[in-house]
C-alpha cells in the first residue's frame, strides 16, 4: 500500500507536499492516486493544483488519457547538479540594478523572479543574500522609458535566438517618416542609457542578402514583424565596434589636445581600439583615435568645452569653428 501524506498536515503543507512530489519525482500522477496519497477528495486536489499554478513559476502539466486526468511537472533539461554562491547572486543582482533604469518593467520583473529562483541553488549553509536595498544604481540624464517598447525588445530577442529575419518600420534621426527594412538582428547593447540592436540590413527581395552591417536605436522602432525566414551567415561574426561612434562614415583619424584637468578622464577610457595617448609636458595629453561619425565627434568635443582642442581633421575643425561662431552669436548679450 502506498504511503500516505501526513494526516495532520495543514492545507498549506499539503500544497507544498504536492508541489514537491511532482517537481522532484518527475512522474505523472492521476487524480485518483493523488487524492488517495494525500487522503483528501479529488476536488481538494484540483484546488491545490489551481493554487500551485497561480503561485509557482514552473508550469504544472495536465492531460486526459483513457478517461483519467494526469498531472506532472516537466523535468528540467539541464543538469540539477548546480551550485551557486551567495556572492554569485550578489553579482547578478548588481548587473540587474545596473540596467534597471532602461529595462521595461515587465522584463525587470522576469529577471527578479529568475534571480529568486536561482537562489534555490545556493547551499543552505551559506549566508543568504539580502534584497532590502539595491547595491548599485545609475543616474543617467535623459533616460528613455522603455516600458512601451517591451514587445519590440521581446520580438528582437526571439529573432536573435532563432536566427530569424524580421521586418522593421524605423525612423532615422532627423527623418519625419518611418521606413520599412528587412533586418537580421544579432545583438542588443546599451550605450549612454540607450538600447540599440546590432545586425545586418538586408536586400528587400529574396534571398535577402546582406547590404551592410547596421545599428538601430530601439526607441525609434515603430513596428516589428517576424517573417519566419531564418538566416545563416556561417561563421560571420560581428566584432565590437572598434571605432568612436557608429558606422555612419568611413573611418577617419581624429587628433585632440586635452588639458591637464581632463587628461585623467581621457586616460581612464578606451575611445577606439587603435587609440594612442601622448603625454605632454604641461600635464595634458594628445589623443589620437579612429572615428566613424562626424556628428558624434562634434558633440563629444563640444561637451568637453574649453578643456579640449580638435587638431585634426581640418574639415571638422572648420565645422567646429563655424558652429561655435553661431553659438557665440546666439548667446551674445543683445
Amino acid at each position: 500500500m502506498a504511503k500516505k501524506f501526513n494526516d495532520d498536515a495543514s492545507p498549506s503543507e499539503k500544497i507544498l507536499g504536492l508541489y514537491g512530489l511532482l517537481l522532484f519525482t518527475g512522474r505523472k500522477y492521476n487524480l485518483s492516486s493523488l487524492a488517495d496519497k494525500f487522503d483528501c477528495s479529488k476536488q481538494t486536489i484540483l484546488r491545490m493544483v489551481e493554487t500551485i499554478e497561480r503561485t509557482h513559476t514552473l508550469p504544472l502539466m495536465t492531460e486526459m488519457e483513457n478517461g483519467r486526468r494526469w498531472f506532472w511537472i516537466e523535468a528540467r533539461k539541464e543538469s540539477m547538479n548546480v551550485s551557486l554562491k551567495a556572492e554569485d547572486i550578489r553579482y547578478l543582482n548588481m548587473c540587474k540594478d545596473m540596467v534597471s533604469d532602461i529595462l521595461p518593467q515587465g522584463i525587470k520583473h522576469e529577471i527578479e523572479q529568475a534571480l529568486i529562483s536561482a537562489e534555490s541553488f545556493v547551499p543552505s549553509n551559506t549566508e543568504p543574500t539580502k534584497h532590502k536595498t539595491t547595491s548599485f544604481f545609475s543616474n543617467d540624464r535623459g533616460v528613455i522609458n522603455y516600458d512601451k517598447f517591451q514587445d519590440e525588445i521581446s520580438l528582437l530577442l526571439e529573432c536573435i535566438e532563432n536566427n530569424e529575419i524580421c521586418q522593421i518600420s524605423y525612423t532615422r534621426a532627423g527623418a519625419t517618416e518611418p521606413q520599412s527594412r528587412y533586418f537580421a538582428p544579432d545583438k542588443i547593447h546599451s550605450r549612454n542609457a540607450t538600447l540599440y540592436v546590432e545586425g545586418w540590413k538586408l536586400h528587400e527581395h529574396p534571398p535577402h542578402e546582406i547590404k551592410h552591417e547596421q545599428t538601430l536605436a530601439i526607441h525609434r522602432i515603430h513596428r516589428i514583424s517576424t517573417t519566419g525566414i531564418q538566416f545563416n551567415f556561417g561563421t560571420k561574426e560581428r566584432e565590437p565596434l572598434p571605432y568612436f561612434g557608429f558606422d555612419i562614415e568611413d573611418p577617419f583619424e581624429v587628433k585632440v589636445r586635452i588639458n591637464k584637468s581632463t587628461a585623467p578622464y581621457i586616460r581612464e577610457r578606451q575611445w577606439s581600439t587603435d587609440q594612442h595617448i601622448e603625454p605632454q609636458q604641461d600635464g595634458g595629453v594628445i589623443l589620437t583615435l579612429s572615428a566613424q561619425s562626424y556628428h558624434e565627434v562634434t558633440a563629444w568635443i563640444l561637451s568637453l568645452g574649453n578643456d579640449v582642442e580638435l587638431l585634426e581633421p581640418q574639415g571638422l575643425r572648420k565645422h567646429l569653428f563655424e558652429t561655435t561662431q553661431k553659438m557665440n552669436k546666439k548667446y551674445s548679450p543683445s
